[in-house]
């Protein structure tokens, strides 16, 4: 049992390691809304109003940004699911 965590865990960390790598290939202000609501836990309205953007924007600006990892990762996610 203890060989299947460590071979979690490093899985995990791979997945974690990807998914930054795919998040610096985005726009920068995509990147930045992403980071902040992902990760930072902020509102699209909480962006909006710390930016002074309009909120739609910011909300466009995360989907974009998660449609974009979405699209790179798919190949990785559907060989993940085989298993």
């Amino acid at each position: 049992m203890p060989k299947r965590d460590i071979g979690t865990q490093k899985k995990q960390k791979r997945d974690i390691k990807k998914e930054l790598k795919e998040i610096e290939l985005l726009d920068e202000k995509d990147r930045e809304y992403y980071k902040l609501n992902k990760f930072g836990g902020m509102s699209a309205a909480e962006i909006s109003n710390t930016f002074n953007d309009n909120i739609n924007s910011v909300k466009s600006r995360i989907f974009r940004a998660q449609s974009k990892i979405r699209k790179i990762s798919s190949p990785y996610i559907k060989e993940i699911n085989k298993y």
